[in-house]
């Protein structure tokens, strides 16, 4: 398996959810540049990992697999600004495979003599590893809000004429609280309106400037269903949700 099909599985089967953006924009030349690192970075980690697991020390070695696989997303994450997916990966791929021919020259191309790697690289991927610049941070905070929609109880309606005291209890303890709704599948996680008892949930539709976001959870006995207002301007979208097996309704604000 070549590399750039390497690359694909790997966001893929590791980072499933990740939306990398297919609109070509313009290229952030600080970003490339630190996409270069990282892929640097990856290359030589990809090559202790290699070295590590030919002399049969396996604990060392996933260590270094999971940094390969840490700093190869970071390096893609970052070439996406301005690219399609594909051409991410495409771009990515090639920069490793540059930097993993220069360090095996480096190297005389022995395992051997990974100690010249390690003394020349390790030290500064290590600082980018625990302390990414503010791109990467950005980067990935952008690509989790592009995963799900945070959300706040404003208001909670009995559509019954004599609400309980149950419901009183309800809506006392839930008013103000938040939760999150997966833009993926649907699936709702937190105090209120969980999903995690459903039998399935799945997406009606996905939102856009047009349409509002909507998805149902089926319980069995009752289905509850919530409603982002997408087409909303600004960033805080209006949601309604029914719940308590239609006795009651639940609005707010999501992000």
């Amino acid at each position: 398996m070549n590399r750039a099909v390497c690359i694909s599985v790997f966001v893929f089967m590791v980072y499933p959810l990740i939306s990398f953006g297919q609109e070509a924009k313009e290229i952030n030349k600080p970003m490339e540049n630190i996409s270069g690192q990282y892929a640097e970075c990856a290359a030589y980690y990809e090559l202790v990992y290699h070295a590590m697991n030919s002399s049969n020390e396996k604990e060392t070695a996933d260590a270094y697999r999971q940094l390969q696989e840490k700093a190869m997303f970071y390096s893609l994450l970052l070439a996406n600004e301005g690219r399609s997916k594909d051409l991410a990966i495409d771009v990515t791929n090639s920069r490793i495979e540059m930097y993993m021919k220069k360090m095996k020259q480096e190297a005389n191309n022995r395992n051997e003599n990974i100690s010249i790697l390690i003394n020349k690289y390790h030290f500064g991927c290590q600082e980018a590893m625990k302390n990414p610049p503010v791109q990467v941070v950005e980067a990935l905070n952008k690509a989790a809000s592009d995963l799900s929609y945070t959300c706040e109880v404003i208001h909670v309606f009995s559509l019954t004429s004599d609400a309980s005291l149950e419901f009183s209890a309800w809506e006392k303890d839930f008013k103000g609280s938040s939760f999150t709704v997966s833009r993926t599948d649907g699936k709702i996680t937190g105090q209120v309106l969980p999903t995690l008892l459903a039998k399935s949930t799945r997406i009606i539709n996905k939102g856009s400037k047009e349409n509002s976001f909507k998805a149902v959870a089926d319980f069995g006995d009752q289905y509850q269903v919530i409603e982002i207002q997408e087409f909303r301007k600004g960033e805080v979208k209006p949601f309604v949700a029914s719940s308590m097996g239609g006795a009651g309704i639940v609005t707010g604000l999501c992000k």
